[in-house]
């Protein structure tokens, strides 16, 4: 089961329509939080369940920075593990050379929302 525990959450601004992605990760693009694509980008954080639709005016949406968030996961998790962004902003298992944003606390499966504690870095 997902919790947040002292999760820090910070605004930012989007010009894209994150409206239906709740606990997707993003990364920074001119300024604004994006959807991530892959882990060759260091990333922004976690977007929580406050998502809007920015691509016609631009909006404010909130993301999870540090402490213990929650994240949707994009294919089995087994934990411990350090996360990723697949193709489509979910968490899936960090491989070498990319970008991580979190530490998974516990197993999941695509689809579901997991707790992670969040961590940045890129794996060796």
């Amino acid at each position: 089961m997902a919790f947040t525990q002292n999760c820090t959450i910070v605004t930012r601004t989007t010009d894209a329509d994150l409206s239906a992605k709740a606990y997707h990760i993003v990364i920074e693009s001119g300024g604004d939080a994006v959807l991530a694509a892959d882990g060759d980008s260091p990333f922004m954080g976690v977007l929580t369940d406050n998502v809007r639709d920015g691509s016609t005016t631009q909006a404010i949406v909130s993301v999870q920075k540090m402490g213990e968030c929650k994240v949707k996961c994009g294919a089995t998790i087994t934990a411990p593990v350090f996360l990723m962004s697949d193709a489509n902003g979910k968490a899936i298992a960090a491989t070498t050379g990319k970008y991580f944003f979190g530490y998974a606390d516990e197993d999941a499966v695509n689809g579901d929302i997991l707790t992670y504690t969040a961590a940045y870095g890129q794996l060796a």
